[in-house]
């Protein structure tokens, strides 16, 4: 089993869509700017700053992995799988935990850029090398766990031509319906650490929204967050701007500790949960 994921952990790494992949990550880390792609009415983070890919890191994911199944189901790859030995619960779980692991690489890549090209340019690290490595380790649950979900469809779909749609579809959704739960946990906060003295308007009209998001409404927005893989891709922008002492407000769990380790936690149950329950529908599929 061991031998398997390894195998195929290395022929994903090596495949053209996840190389292509990795070239969009590194323009994007690389140029020079900073901005953001409407889709509805969220916003899909871009650029250079640390953990702002994401979004558009976890809406890459369906197309590049559906595309990489796909293909293996034309081939009939699997089953020289079956030949070897292998059933199709250990293929399921050999390939959606090379999956994941592949692309919670991908965030890694991110942050070594990021690093690099800060480190190139004699610019200041926005965070010590420590939090960098905690905060990279935790959203590398947050895309893997998303790549497991879309791994575990596409195997379930297999290959229908119109699952990248719906995959990508599906993504953009699950993404978007986070994004007014983050708006309250978040940029009220942060905004109001750069108000002056909430001399304008719109400052005074965001703490007014701060002050009605009471605890338990913190609770309910702050589980939605921790449960959502998706809704953490869009979260991730924000470390730049989040405030320690606004940290206790934004974590259901381990509201102590600096780190969002809530959602590690999370990622790795839903994670695990997945798996189980795709590796059980799948072997009674036919391939």
């Amino acid at each position: 089993m061991t031998k398997l994921i390894w195998a195929e952990l290395k022929r994903y790494l090596i495949s053209p869509y996840y190389i292509v992949t990795v070239f969009i990550l590194f323009f994007l880390n690389s140029i020079r700017s900073t901005g953001w792609i409407p889709i509805l009415s969220n916003l899909f983070f871009w650029g250079e700053q640390f953990m702002y890919n994401n979004s558009i890191l976890a809406v890459l994911l369906p197309i590049i992995i559906t595309t990489y199944f796909f293909e293996d189901f034309l081939k009939h790859t699997f089953h020289t799988r079956f030949i070897l030995g292998y059933n199709k619960s250990q293929i399921f779980i050999a390939e959606t935990i090379s999956c994941g692991f592949g692309s919670g690489l991908l965030v890694s890549i991110g942050s070594m850029i990021y690093i690099i090209k800060r480190t190139f340019y004699n610019e200041e690290l926005i965070f010590p090398l420590i939090s960098i490595l905690i905060n990279t380790v935790i959203f590398m649950t947050s895309i893997a766990c998303i790549a497991i979900i879309i791994c575990s469809f596409s195997l379930i779909l297999k290959k229908n031509l119109i699952s990248p749609i719906i995959l990508v579809c599906f993504t953009v959704f699950m993404i978007q319906h986070g994004t007014e739960d983050i708006s309250l946990l978040t940029f009220s906060e942060s905004t109001l650490a750069i108000q002056d003295e909430n001399e304008t308007d719109e400052g005074k009209d965001l703490i007014a929204n701060n002050l009605r998001v009471n605890s338990k409404v913190r609770n309910r927005l702050n589980a939605h967050v921790m449960l959502s893989p998706f809704a953490q891709c869009n979260y991730s922008a924000y470390l730049n701007i989040e405030r320690p002492e606004d940290k206790p407000n934004l974590s259901l769990l381990f509201k102590k500790n600096p780190y969002h380790l809530d959602f590690l936690l999370s990622n790795i149950i839903i994670s695990i949960l997945t798996i189980i329950i795709g590796a059980n529908i799948f072997k009674h599929q036919n391939i």
